[in-house]
């Protein structure tokens, strides 16, 4: 697994973090509306078999004609062995911040805001944004553990993967089995650029269709 390319999806002057995740050689994080990797941003699933696993998930729609297509909220993950939909809804958010509460002042648990863990992870900056970043790669103060959970929390909130052309529900357990075999292995160094972008993404949210259609043409 490597992390070769979510440049192309983005529009030209985001090419500070493109260029990053180009380096480390490896997966594809795009938004769920585009293609991936010849995956239809919004399939549609005809079969009983498919249908099923649609109703497990709980967030695909069926419209009119009884088809179901895959919700259009959050980002993919692609990897040798599928896709994977990455996202930070409120209850993954709160479960997040909760995992890493520390006392405050007055010595109550405080949670820690996904704020304080992107400014951790990433400096505070967009990762985003067409800006040269004010850090080197030694400079994020975030742990370890935090960029794990970020991504844990990203798979359990998207809950739905693309594995062998078949739309299939992600709960915890497959989670932990994602890390395992696709992080857990590999440098912290790739867990932290991939928390950060998720991080970046939740917060500042995706860039606009138009704002990438003007990228692209500059």
């Amino acid at each position: 697994m490597g992390w070769d390319g979510i440049a192309d999806h983005y529009r030209t002057n985001y090419r500070c973090i493109a260029r990053w995740v180009e380096e480390c050689g490896g997966d594809e994080l795009r938004r769920e509306r585009s293609q991936v990797s010849g995956i239809p941003a919004r399939p549609t699933m005809r079969s009983e078999r498919y249908r099923g696993v649609a109703d497990r998930v709980g967030q695909a729609k069926r419209d009119d004609d009884g088809n179901f297509h895959v919700p259009t909220a959050g980002t993919w993950l692609k990897t040798a062995g599928g896709a994977y939909r990455l996202l930070l809804n409120l209850p993954r958010i709160a479960e997040l911040e909760e995992a890493f509460a520390g006392p405050d002042p007055n010595g109550s648990a405080q949670p820690k805001s996904i704020y304080k863990m992107h400014d951790d992870l990433s400096g505070g900056w967009n990762e985003m944004a067409d800006a040269p970043l004010p850090f080197g790669p030694s400079s994020p103060a975030g742990s370890a553990s935090e960029c794990v959970e970020v991504l844990r929390q990203a798979l359990i909130g998207g809950g739905m993967a693309v594995i062998g052309g078949e739309l299939v529900s992600v709960d915890r357990a497959q989670a932990q089995r994602f890390l395992d075999v696709h992080i857990l292995n590999r440098p912290v160094e790739h867990a932290r650029k991939l928390a950060s972008i998720i991080l970046s993404w939740t917060i500042f949210g995706p860039p606009s269709p138009a704002s990438t259609s003007s990228g692209a043409a500059a």
